[in-house]
């Protein structure tokens, strides 16, 4: 049966956002879009805002958009010289702080220019809904931006800065302001909003693949930085909320999880190794977004077959 009301949720996790794209393509060929309520967290926020842009459907624009970020490299997003990109200014801030806002590694100038073309008069005028979930620094809580708030209408452009703040990993990127306080990463995505919305089917596009399972990392053997930028266990969250409230949820609440089979690449688009193997899943290599697309997309083909065989 087709969805009466579909809601898509868009995980975190770096560029391991490409695997979103294969089970986008594959749910767009199949006439599920467009969606009635997009949700994401960090790197998702970027995807689902330039899919809610497009009004729900475009799968292959995102697809350009990743690949694009593929035949540019990490350094386009994070130079491997932080004190050189954030300038002789910010260096000196940081090895004399005066507020939180200056304790971070990189400059955000990369994620600045792939979030520079989206059209925000278009985010928020679109017929589907879109929640992104960031971190309220001041506060320490999570909380959601959504393109129907009164505070975007007036200054679209500000959703920029959302975005921004969603893929604002602490520590890492800096803190960004918005309406006169300061947000970044809110790390997870969470069924409970797409259930309020009155989905009565819910997409969740998880980035973790299948063969990378929790008990495969260890901190002896895993690289320092996917061990710092991973994001708790944040799908597996999702999955177990499921577990939670599949006994509350209605009769007509469906949830079904699409993820990618492949080891695709590290948590992060960050990679201070030219020479990275890729049974490390360390990104570097040119076509590691391309598998990834492949494979999630070829993954999706699967659930959608065992899903909806009818329809297929």
């Amino acid at each position: 049966m087709q969805p009466q009301k579909l809601g898509i949720l868009f995980d975190a996790g770096g560029c391991l956002g490409a695997n979103t794209v294969g089970p986008l393509r594959a749910a767009e060929e199949r006439g599920f879009l467009p969606a009635a309520y997009h949700e994401a967290a960090s790197v998702g926020g970027l995807t689902a805002s330039k899919l809610t842009e497009l009004g729900g459907v475009g799968s292959r624009k995102i697809e350009k958009q990743w690949l694009d970020v593929e035949a540019n490299g990490p350094g386009a997003l994070f130079s491997k010289y932080p004190m050189f990109t954030r300038g002789l200014f910010g260096f000196f801030h940081e090895l004399f702080p005066q507020d939180g806002r200056f304790s971070y590694l990189f400059s955000n100038a990369g994620i600045r220019n792939l979030v520079a073309p989206l059209d925000c008069r278009a985010i928020i005028d679109s017929p589907v809904r879109l929640d992104i979930a960031v971190w309220h620094e001041r506060t320490q809580c999570r909380k959601f931006f959504s393109n129907r708030d009164a505070l975007f209408r007036g200054k679209p452009e500000l959703w920029k800065q959302v975005i921004l703040a969603a893929t604002a990993i602490q520590g890492f990127l800096p803190a960004i302001p918005i309406d006169g306080e300061y947000y970044s990463d809110g790390h997870y995505i969470s069924l409970q909003r797409a259930f309020a919305e009155g989905c009565d089917t819910v997409f969740v596009f998880l980035n973790t693949p299948k063969s990378r399972t929790q008990k495969d990392f260890h901190p002896e053997k895993d690289q320092w930085l996917r061990r710092a930028l991973r994001t708790g266990g944040a799908d597996q969250m999702v999955v177990e909320e499921f577990r939670r409230f599949r006994h509350a949820k209605k009769e007509f609440q469906r949830v079904i999880f699409f993820r990618s089979s492949w080891l695709s690449p590290t948590h992060t688009m960050i990679d201070f190794h030219r020479g990275t193997d890729f049974e490390r899943g360390e990104l570097g290599l040119k076509g590691d977004i391309t598998l990834a697309i492949e494979h999630s997309y070829e993954s999706a083909l699967r659930v959608f077959q065992r899903e909806f065989p009818k329809e297929i």
